[in-house]
Parts: C-alpha cells; structure tokens; sequence
C-alpha cells in the first residue's frame, strides 16, 4: 500500500549536510523500532529503506555545495 500527501511548502529545499545531519538523528531511533519489531537482521537493511527515504522526501530538492540537485542515489 502506498500513501502520498503533499508537501508542505515551507520545506521545499534542503542542502546535502543538513540532510544527512537530519538521517542520522532520526535514523538511530526508527532501527531500534524497527530491532524492537523482530524484523530478521538479514531483512534490516530493506526495513531502514522506508525512514531513510521519508526523511529524503520530505524535500522538493537536496542540493549541495555547487547548488547541484543529490539523487537519493548519489546520498
């Protein structure tokens, strides 16, 4: 199941350090949720996709220092 909402507008840029700085506090608590849940440790790395990318899309566009658009692939 997928559910979209729109953003809202006052968060629409980020730039790359503060973007990671954000992951990071936020990352730590969803996998000791997602630990706490029981998921398999094989199976954690596909679990923590779903935070880190809610953090990710929270933005219109991550930039960094050249004022260049960061893939979520390039992050």
């Amino acid at each position: 199941m997928l559910a979209c909402r729109k953003r809202p507008p006052e968060n629409n840029l980020c730039d790359k350090s503060d973007f990671l700085r954000e992951l990071k506090a936020e990352i730590r608590t969803a996998l000791d949720k997602i630990q706490q849940a029981n998921i398999a440790p094989v199976d954690m790395a596909q679990a923590a996709i779903g935070p880190g990318i809610s953090v990710y899309s929270r933005y219109e566009r991550i930039t960094d220092m050249n004022d260049n658009t960061v893939s979520v692939r390039t992050i």
